[in-house]
């Protein structure tokens, strides 16, 4: 199991105070946590069902650790989030990098944030995005 994996990688480095590992977490939740965490973890290859959660990410300015994924790179680059390998240890090196650099985390938030002002990720046009797709798809000119 991935994230029984992770918990044991996590063990292993003595971070256990450092990182909370959530499985599943309502979207009420998701907030408050991201209201009080330095950043966020994707320990999974980015999916259509993530994607909101990395855009409440940078539009809190939370930097992210997550696995390097072709259909991560619509959303993510290492300007502004640590980008890893598919594997619990790669993942644990991320977190060690952000939590010995606070002020490099704090700025690929900040990037983030700035991305998606000046990229036009914002909730609203990702869900826009996402109905265009809908409508090309369900058109009868196919």
């Amino acid at each position: 199991d991935k994230i029984e994996n992770l918990r044991d990688h996590v063990e292993a480095a003595a971070l256990e105070s450092n990182v909370l590992i959530i499985e599943k977490l309502p979207n009420v939740e998701w907030a408050a946590l991201l209201s009080v965490c330095e950043f966020a973890i994707l320990p999974s290859p980015v999916t259509l069902n993530v994607m909101p959660r990395i855009l409440d990410c940078f539009r809190v300015k939370k930097a992210l650790v997550a696995v390097d994924s072709p259909s991560g790179r619509s959303l993510l680059s290492r300007q502004h989030a640590v980008l890893v390998g598919d594997a619990a240890d790669a993942l644990v090196r991320g977190v060690v990098w952000m939590l010995q650099n606070p002020r490099r985390v704090r700025d690929l938030g900040i990037r983030g944030w700035e991305m998606l002002k000046t990229d036009n990720r914002t909730p609203e046009a990702f869900r826009e995005a996402l109905h265009r797709c809908y409508a090309y798809v369900t058109s009868e000119s196919l």
